[in-house]
């Protein structure tokens, strides 16, 4: 499962995964950006999230499911993301 979470911090919201069996989730983000809306790919090979910039929009980044370096693969102008 893919999940948005401040880490119990309360801070800006990374993406976080855990695995069937896993006793700590895995961290696939580390930004100074909230993070939201996780979905895995349809083969389950990426996941796709909104990144939200604060002060110019946001994006919707994918990275590999078990972390790596993402890539922005649209940019967000409006401030409603859902």
């Amino acid at each position: 499962i893919a999940y948005s979470w401040d880490g119990g911090e309360g801070g800006d919201s990374d993406i976080y995964m855990r695995l069937v069996g896993a006793v700590e989730p895995l961290r696939l983000t580390d930004s100074e950006a909230n993070e939201h809306y996780p979905t895995f790919s349809p083969d389950g090979s990426q996941i796709a999230f909104v990144r939200d910039l604060k002060t110019a929009g946001g994006e919707v980044v994918l990275i590999p499911t078990l972390g790596g370096a993402g890539r922005r693969v649209a940019q967000i102008f409006s401030g409603n993301y859902s």
